[in-house]
């Protein structure tokens, strides 16, 4: 993995992360938009088929995020 690989990957499972300690279920698609397009500007700039992929190394890897802790937040301005 390199730097913006685990970017991607850190940011994805904080997003999923925080929408299970909002009690949510999400799918891929609510994951991804979450990491994506509400976190930063500078995701925009990321294909999106990356925090797809990311998704798929989180599950692969069985570090899915437990909903527990604290959340973290990096919403648009």
């Amino acid at each position: 993995m390199d730097r913006l690989d685990t970017e991607i990957v850190a940011t994805v499972h904080a997003a999923w992360n925080n929408l299970l300690l909002l009690g949510q279920k999400p799918d891929e698609e609510a994951i991804v938009t979450e990491a994506r397009e509400n976190w930063h500007p500078d995701k925009l700039e990321i294909e999106r088929e990356r925090f797809f992929e990311a998704i798929a190394w989180i599950e692969q890897n069985d570090v899915r995020p437990s909903g527990s802790g604290f959340p973290v937040w990096c919403r648009k301005p």
